[in-house]
Parts: C-alpha cells; sequence; structure tokens
C-alpha cells in the first residue's frame, strides 16, 4: 500500500472498466463501446483512457473530492467555451 493510500478514505463505489462503460451507456452511448483502461490514479481523481483519443476522469473519494466537484461545476461551464477540447460533463453516480 502507498503512503498516500493510508490518507485516503475507502470509496463506497470502486471506479473499475465496468462503472465507466455503464456510465459511458447512460450518458454518452455513442463512446460506450471503445476500449477502456486504467490511465492513471491521482489524489482525487482517476483517469481512464476511452480509445486513443479520448479520456474520462471520475472523482475519487476523498475528503475534498465534494469541494473539487463544487469548484469543476462552477468553472467548466465558464471555461469550457475557451477550450479547443470538447468538454461533456456528465451526472453524478453518487
Amino acid at each position: 500500500m502507498a503512503i498516500s493510500d493510508r490518507f485516503r478514505n475507502k470509496a463506497e463505489v470502486e471506479p473499475t472498466a465496468e462503472l465507466v462503460r455503464a456510465l459511458l451507456r447512460d450518458q454518452q452511448p455513442d463512446l460506450a463501446d471503445r476500449p477502456i483502461t486504467l490511465g492513471a490514479r491521482g489524489w482525487d481523481n482517476q483517469l481512464w483512457r476511452l480509445g486513443d483519443d479520448l479520456a474520462v476522469r471520475l472523482a475519487w473519494q476523498t475528503t475534498t473530492a465534494d469541494a473539487l466537484l463544487l469548484k469543476e461545476h462552477t468553472w467548466l461551464p465558464v471555461l469550457a467555451p475557451l477550450d479547443c477540447v470538447p468538454l461533456s460533463g456528465g451526472e453524478s453516480v453518487l
């Protein structure tokens, strides 16, 4: 176990490739059949590769995740028009 893992709360829902695929089927069905692999685990997020050119970022349950999600939901609509990469804001599953 990594040192930082000792301080992480146990997730109620463990992000898996199956969960990512289920979320895609519900929210972006046109992307649901693409290959999914874990790209990286950060302190507050997990990044899942979606084929060769896209990614899905999921919040990881930590004590700061709620504040981070609130900040992102506030700022993403403001920043999205400035970004050259299309953003798709899905619905929370928790």
